[in-house]
């Protein structure tokens, strides 16, 4: 979901600062009580020349110091030079127990989350929709295992959802189903196209000096190279390809498409999901030992200069208003100002 905003073009203001006559006087002229008013009597030339050379310098008006003190440059923004870095295993919501299951004293086969999450892996890697195999499994550990494998691949775009089925003999499947229109034959040509363009932003990002001017790089990019569409929704385009290739997605294609870059470049970035407005996705990536939130889709402001209200965030900074959904992987503390 994207957030509305109101913008309004900066105008400038030029004061016009007319000259109004002498406005000081001499320490004689006060003595004397002499008035200049546009009806006094006339002050002859030597008198008023006398005048002006013993004035006392006039005071810069207040409007006058408040237009220059607003016209001096604002310092140059620090940027930091640490390398992103990656967060070690324990810091890590994308290292998952790959073990295998067991079998029961009766001989059957229990599926672990780790073969559950290979299997989806590999429905996945050979564009399948339907997986056939033997076991026994939790829905708590399949719910698990379906966030795990989707989350840690944003470069599919040609699923909707994945269903299973268990005998009472332990005779399982999986079966993965498509938005409408999808053409799974066509699918691996798509994929080669999202990672080549994945791969083309990744090299783009790459010309910039620091890691922290990379991830902000592929931000910028996104945002000014995506429309954000609301009918992309619930459709194949809300995905990375959908992003990336044909230019128009909603927030989970911007989501999967800041990931799959950041992936493409040996940079941690994970998702997340909640309620911003309504339901939504976003980011949060690994820079320099800490966390932070980025939420390209509120960053793009569709035909106005792009945002960065919502790149490199902390908790206190974006989820004051925002509620994350429980079935959410583990998410990181974004508790470490960058600067």
């Amino acid at each position: 979901m994207k957030k509305a905003k109101l913008f309004a073009a900066a105008l400038s203001l030029v004061l016009a600062l007319s000259a109004c006559g002498d406005t000081g006087t001499s320490d004689d002229s006060r003595k004397e009580t002499v008035k200049k008013t546009t009806t006094s009597a006339k002050v002859t030339e030597s008198e008023e020349s006398a005048e002006e050379s013993e004035e006392e310098p006039e005071e810069e008006p207040e409007e006058e110091k408040k237009e220059k003190k607003e016209k001096e440059p604002e310092p140059e923004p620090t940027i930091p030079t640490a390398a992103a870095g990656w967060p070690d295993d324990s810091l890590n919501p994308y290292v998952f127990d790959l073990s295998e299951g067991y079998t029961d004293e009766n001989g059957y086969y229990h599926l672990s989350q780790g073969d559950l999450y290979r299997n989806i892996i590999e429905m996945f890697d050979v564009y399948a929709n339907r997986s056939d195999f033997g076991g026994f499994f939790t829905d708590e550990d399949f719910q698990v295992a379906f966030r795990q494998s989707v989350d840690s691949r944003p470069d599919v775009f040609w699923m909707d959802n994945v269903y299973y089925h268990i005998s009472p003999q332990g005779e399982a499947s999986f079966d993965l189903t498509s938005y409408p229109g999808t053409d799974l034959y066509a699918a691996p040509a798509m994929h080669d196209e999202l990672i080549a363009k994945a791969d083309e932003i990744a090299a783009l990002a790459a010309e910039q000096p620091t890691d922290y001017e990379k991830i902000l790089f592929v931000h910028d990019y996104i945002a000014e190279h995506t429309m954000y569409a609301a009918t992309a929704i619930n459709t194949q385009r809300n995905y990375a390809y959908g992003c990336l290739v044909e230019g128009a997605s909603a927030c989970n294609g911007y989501s999967k498409a800041f990931q799959l870059v950041m992936q493409r470049m040996g940079i941690f970035c994970g998702l997340v999901y909640g309620e911003a407005d309504g339901p939504h996705t976003w980011n949060y990536v690994w820079f320099n030992g800490n966390y932070y939130w980025v939420d390209v889709t509120w960053d793009d402001h569709d035909g106005w200069v792009t945002g960065h209200d919502y790149f490199m965030c902390t908790d206190d900074e974006i989820l004051t208003d925002r509620e994350l959904y429980d079935y959410n992987l583990e998410l990181p503390k974004c508790s470490t100002p960058l600067m």
